[in-house]
């Protein structure tokens, strides 16, 4: 597995964990600013309500998927409920981010 970024990179308020692979963090960045922006508060979101649910982790060979327009979003959760961003996939784009 790859390694991950900083905890707190995409929630501004830097209270949820989400972490990104680099691989997965080069396809953010070559996002449209506003489907980031979007993408960003969806993914908070989701490590927001991992936090407060009871978790024991997810089996990350079977990575759980976030659809938002052409962008498709791998992610796992571990057992601490910090949300790791894995793949970006862009299908509106001319080639895919993040698959490698």
């Amino acid at each position: 597995m790859e390694r991950t970024r900083q905890a707190g990179l995409l929630c501004p308020d830097g209270k949820h964990s989400v972490r990104t692979t680099h691989t997965a963090s080069e396809g953010l960045r070559a996002l449209r600013p506003e489907m980031l922006v979007h993408i960003s508060r969806m993914l908070c979101e989701i490590a927001e309500l991992a936090a407060i649910s009871p978790f024991s982790g997810w089996d990350d060979s079977s990575l759980l998927r976030l659809h938002a327009g052409p962008v498709l979003i791998l992610y796992s959760l571990d057992p601490d409920a910090n949300l790791i961003v894995h793949h970006v996939i862009d299908s509106g784009a001319r080639s895919m981010q993040g698959t490698g």
